[in-house]
């Protein structure tokens, strides 16, 4: 027996004792989870032990322990979300779907009253709350941006919510409307999009901190947060950033609808919208739901361009202001 042999027996080892380790690591994580109680300390030192064994990160029980360790530290919500939406594609095409839902289940019980969201760790959801003030507050937001030309419906969460469970949908954690803005090209959009944010700003409605140049925030009652997102039409086509990109018609928006539970409005035809949004599954709940951002980003790269470009001479025309303050 030479030393290559002896060198990979050694390498064989060593493997098996990493991932038997990463067995136990995944064990008592699950233990920290379903423990009431439970010392969550104990998780820290487990995540720095699991991510020395990174070479493994592809392995279900690495990323088993890894969820479990996150969920305990409340830590990177959205990897989270997207781990347990592979991790449940992966159980459900080797036959064992219960395996995922026991770990599903499991994150739930431990978390609660809290709800994981793509966005949070957090007790800020619609499943714990009396939904009609918020309701009014939205309501309230369309009505000013009536007040200033800007008609609005309700989109993406919010329009799914409505359509297919008569109110919120009870683990989001925010508001989501279209605004649609005037302008026959993507540069005059950008432009009356940034006119908007700066006529929110003034009016004190702007969460500017959290606001990006496509995506316009304000606080509503309950502390949920309302995103606002560009809505036009050229060329009898529709576009709502980020997700329908002149699939719709006209038509198929305008004029806006009532909706039947709330009587804010909608667009003409909802299910058209939702299936862009969502996918023709969109009327099977699926709280791991993740927007293809990046995809979203490559489609409407133009507008974002025109949006940037907006923004940075809006920041340029405020700086002498600045500097003779």
């Amino acid at each position: 027996m030479d030393d290559t042999d002896l060198t990979e027996k050694e390498a064989i080892r060593l493997k098996r004792r990493a991932v038997r380790r990463i067995k136990e690591i995944r064990q008592q994580a699950f233990a920290i989870l379903g423990e009431e109680g439970a010392d969550t300390q104990a998780a820290g030192p487990l995540w720095a032990e699991l991510k020395a064994l990174g070479k493994f990160e592809g392995r279900i029980l690495y990323r088993e322990a890894r969820v479990a360790l996150f969920v305990a530290l409340r830590l990177h919500p959205k990897v989270v979300v997207r781990e347990l939406r592979a991790l449940r594609r992966i159980h459900t095409d080797r036959g064992d779907p219960a395996q995922y839902d026991s770990l599903s289940r499991m994150i739930d019980t431990h978390l609660h009253p809290d709800v994981l969201t793509f966005h949070s760790y957090s007790g800020t959801s619609f499943s714990h709350v009396d939904t009609a003030p918020v309701w009014q507050n939205v309501a309230t937001v369309m009505a000013w941006l009536t007040k200033y030309g800007y008609e609005s419906f309700l989109n993406s969460g919010t329009l799914l919510g409505v359509t297919r469970d008569g109110d919120f949908i009870a683990h989001d954690d925010d508001v989501d409307l279209a605004v649609m803005v005037p302008g026959t090209s993507v540069n005059q959009v950008a432009r009356n999009w940034q006119a908007l944010r700066e006529t929110l700003a003034a009016a004190n409605l702007l969460d500017a901190e959290q606001s990006s140049n496509e995506v316009l925030k304000t606080t509503l009652t309950g502390g949920f947060t309302l995103d606002l997102f560009p809505a036009w039409v050229i060329r009898s086509r529709v576009y709502v950033y980020p997700h329908t990109n002149a699939e719709l018609t006209r038509s198929q928006v305008l004029p806006l609808g009532t909706c039947a539970t709330t009587g804010l409005a909608i667009p003409r035809d909802p299910e058209a919208m939702l299936a862009i949004n969502y996918g023709e599954t969109w009327r099977t709940p699926d709280r791991l739901f993740v927007f293809p951002w990046r995809d979203a980003f490559a489609k409407f790269a133009a507008f974002r361009q025109a949006t940037d470009e907006n923004q940075r001479a809006a920041e340029r025309a405020r700086l002498p202001h600045k500097m003779s303050a």
